[in-house]
């Protein structure tokens, strides 16, 4: 008779067995959260000084920022916040309880099953984080060969979170101070590039002030020649002449003011809103007519109001759709279509753009992780000959077909679909 240590006997895996101990992905999950916080209290006991979260941030350095497992040697492990005696008793300790494995000088997490748990743990913020570390890493390495700073648009995005990068010590010194080169880089451009725009508009302003004074010392040559009995009149027709082309020129001022806030990503359709309503004000004041009593200006005042309520709109849906994001890999999808409907709204662009560039991004890997869980149940499904087998299988395909993707392994998630569903049937 086999004993509970007898590893000759034949091992089988069942329904009833799964749902009692779990998936193999529940059960790895469990064993990895027990033996990082007996390895962090172990840590605790050897060391003084170690963050609380030691284990956390090395765990985290071999886990991609899409989900994966990330092999790593053990000079390129850079975790600042910890010793090389402290990191080497945590890599040791990791490698012991079958966490990391380690072949060819390489450590690497031992499951895919782990990455997908640890990624799973980070909030938003350590994501964008991670993102924005990578991205400085692969600039720095170009820097040390083009002597290229980054680009605005890089440098806005690392931006957000150069704080918690220098804080968390997750870039190396010279890496935060090519941020900042960069950062210092972009300020000294548009700098420049305002008060090129500034010294444009001030020649232009200095033009028309100019003709404005050239036409008045011609409308007052030719008050001067008419006859003493029209002189007060004529001059009261000039006065007014100079009121209406200066309410008019401020009245487009301010229309275009507020045209280039509606145009901005994102726009800003209240300060426009105030803008147009000066611009109403001047209208209807002025002595003369204007733009028919700021017919213009009310109608894109209208259309600003009605724009308004877009942000608050734009905002709830990327809430939601970065709720579903996180919510998993079979999430992916309907995260996607919300980000569409975000940036449909045409509010934040930018924002909705980038958002949508990373997830489509991470759709390979949501494919490819459904079709392996798929896999799991379709083989235990086999095995066992159990219904409810095939049902997890049809549902992890069915997810997994949803997600755009084409070659062999498509055809091979809608050949299990077709196979589950027959047997279903």
């Amino acid at each position: 008779m086999a004993t509970a240590t007898d590893h000759t006997t034949p091992k089988t895996f069942t329904i009833p067995l799964i749902e009692r101990v779990g998936s193999i992905g529940q059960v790895l999950s469990e064993f990895l959260d027990v033996e990082r916080s007996a390895i962090q209290d172990e840590l605790n006991q050897e060391f003084s000084n170690v963050p609380g979260n030691a284990v956390d941030m090395l765990l985290n350095a071999f886990v991609t920022a899409d989900g994966t497992k990330k092999p790593l040697k053990l000079e390129e492990i850079q975790l600042h916040q910890l010793t090389r005696e402290q990191l080497l008793f945590c890599l040791g300790r990791l490698e012991r309880g079958r966490i990391l494995r380690l072949d060819d000088d390489t450590y690497e997490l031992a499951h895919d099953t782990l990455a997908g748990h640890i990624h799973g743990q980070r909030s938003a913020e350590e994501i964008g984080l991670l993102e924005a570390s990578s991205l400085v890493k692969n600039r720095w390495k170009d820097y040390e060969k083009t002597q290229t700073l980054m680009n605005a648009k890089e440098v806005d995005l690392v931006s957000i979170y150069i704080g918690g990068l220098e804080e968390r010590q997750i870039i190396s010194a010279e890496e935060l101070a090519f941020v900042r080169r960069s950062m210092a880089d972009v300020r000294r451009k548009r700098v420049a590039r305002r008060i090129t725009v500034a010294a444009i508009m001030f020649i232009l302003g200095l033009t028309t002030v100019w003709a404005l004074i050239q036409q008045s010392r011609a409308r007052q040559a030719t008050v001067i020649a008419q006859e003493a009995t029209l002189d007060a009149q004529n001059r009261l027709t000039a006065l007014e002449r100079q009121t209406f082309l200066t309410d008019s020129t401020s009245y487009e001022g301010l229309l275009a003011s507020a045209e280039d806030l509606m145009d901005n990503d994102p726009p800003d359709y209240a300060g426009a809103t105030q803008l147009l309503v000066e611009a109403e004000a001047i209208a209807k004041q002025s002595a003369r007519d204007i733009d028919n009593g700021g017919l213009r200006a009310r109608l894109k005042r209208d259309t600003a109001e009605n724009r308004i309520p877009l942000r608050d709109e734009f905002d709830q849906l990327m809430e939601r759709a970065l709720r579903l994001e996180n919510e998993g890999y079979h999430r992916y999808m309907a995260a996607l279509a919300v980000y569409r409907q975000a940036l449909a709204l045409d509010y934040n662009n930018r924002s909705a753009k980038l958002s949508i560039d990373l997830l489509t991004d991470k759709l390979p890997i949501a494919f490819e992780s459904l079709r392996k869980d798929g896999d799991i149940y379709f083989d235990a499904a086999q095995t066992v000959n159990e219904r409810q087998a095939y049902v997890n299988a049809h549902e992890r395909y069915r997810q997994a077909a949803a997600i755009p993707a084409s070659g062999v392994d498509r055809d091979h998630v809608l050949n299990r679909i077709r196979k589950c569903e027959e047997i279903l049937n």
